[in-house]
């Protein structure tokens, strides 16, 4: 069984998963389960997870000759986003749990990867992709779908409505267009998030979860 140092602690890989841009563990201390990210970033991407309460440690690392960022979370009970069969009102009610979380913490959700966010046991999804959430004063909502021809919000600086443009557009790509969706009612939903003219999308995260109760 392959071992990794991480100064103080020695964790025994029990799976690996090689992605694109990064490594994923899921490895063992004194047989528990955490999940340990490894990736090509640096000093200013640690400090994006401080207040992720399920990270469990992070730090710099030499691995394959190069030295790393690493990033320890403790094992969370449930299912990778990618894996999901469909997007009922629990799942979409968890998303928009987190955004406003996100949102309360003066940070902006900036990068999403339905392999990178796991839907818990406990009913909440759960970020393992620190270089998701990015500080509202800086951030660009980079990497965003170009629903509606609304091709300029790739360069649009942080607000609300920018921000639910892009989870909803997240929703539609990973739910709604492959007819992954409870229902009608989700789906316009979420339709009206990525809504291509402000007017017609909804103003803040209070008001979808109000529509997904109703």
């Amino acid at each position: 069984m392959e071992k990794i140092s991480l100064g103080d602690i020695t964790v025994s890989v029990k799976l690996r998963i090689d992605g694109k841009f990064g490594r994923t563990f899921i490895v063992l201390i004194k047989r528990k389960a955490y999940i340990l990210k490894i990736t090509d970033g640096f000093g200013e991407a640690i400090t994006k997870a401080n207040h992720m309460q399920h990270l469990y440690k992070v730090g710099m690392l030499n691995y394959d000759g190069k030295e790393r960022a690493y990033y320890l979370y403790k094992f969370i009970d449930g299912h990778f986003i990618d894996e999901l069969p469909i997007l009922n009102r629990e799942l979409l009610s968890a998303f928009i749990d987190m955004a406003i979380e996100i949102d309360s913490l003066d940070y902006a959700i900036t990068d999403m990867d339905a392999k990178n966010m796991i839907f818990s046991k406990d009913k909440k999804i759960y970020f393992v992709d620190h270089d998701g959430i990015t500080p509202k004063g800086i951030a660009f909502l980079r990497d965003c779908y170009p629903y509606n021809g609304n091709r300029d919000i790739k360069k649009t600086q942080y607000d609300v409505p920018t921000e639910i443009y892009y989870l909803g557009a997240f929703l539609y790509d990973n739910f709604v267009k492959t007819n992954k969706s409870e229902n009608n009612d989700i789906n316009e939903v979420v339709k009206r998030m990525y809504s291509f003219d402000r007017k017609d999308r909804f103003i803040d995260f209070k008001t979808i979860k109000e529509a997904i109760s109703s």
